[in-house]
């Protein structure tokens, strides 16, 4: 069962999909042989659409792993959350306007930047979500400061900024 999945946007063999037990499958060009990333239960998945050999996936609690070979080789690059609560499949997306821009979700929300491999934690210091994590983040097409978090509480957070300063939206 695939958890969640990610295809280029010009090239239909080209696809990657956390899945329940098995990690995460991934086609790099050729849907007849499929490469296995990854570990554990494979979660959620990116590909940089500008250059499609960079891609990353989770394993279970936010593990994160990142590939600039299609997968020949794979680093770990996950964030050192502490006590964060996290899901056991945990979100991560990119940036649609700025692809070294990864973000991934506790019940805060961090950013690692490609460029500088730095994990950027809890951005704004805010908690988005009191009693649970977050399962959804959404970054504004044409706009990489509005940034969007839907958490398993139902508490849904908006930031204009890129996650300086943050205003709950489902209230009110």
């Amino acid at each position: 069962m695939f958890y969640k999945a990610d295809f280029h946007n010009s090239n239909a063999n080209i696809m990657i999909g956390g899945t329940q037990d098995n990690a995460t499958p991934a086609s790099i060009g050729d849907l007849a042989n499929w490469e296995n990333c990854g570990g554990g239960d494979g979660g959620f998945s990116c590909i940089n659409q500008a250059s499609p050999n960079i891609q990353y996936t989770t394993s279970q609690n936010l593990g994160v792993y990142r590939t600039g070979n299609y997968w020949s080789s794979q680093t770990t690059i996950s964030p050192s959350t502490g006590s964060d609560s996290k899901s056991f499949i945990s979100p991560i997306v990119l940036d649609p306007n700025n692809y070294n821009l990864l973000y991934a979700g506790t019940n805060y929300l961090w950013r690692r930047d490609d460029v500088t491999a730095v994990w950027t934690a809890r951005l704004g210091g805010q908690l988005l979500s009191a009693s649970g994590n977050l399962r959804s983040i959404a970054i504004a097409p044409g706009d990489t400061n509005r940034i969007y978090t839907g958490a398993s509480d139902g508490q849904v957070w908006m930031s204009t900024d890129k996650g300086v300063s943050w205003t709950q939206i489902n209230v009110g």
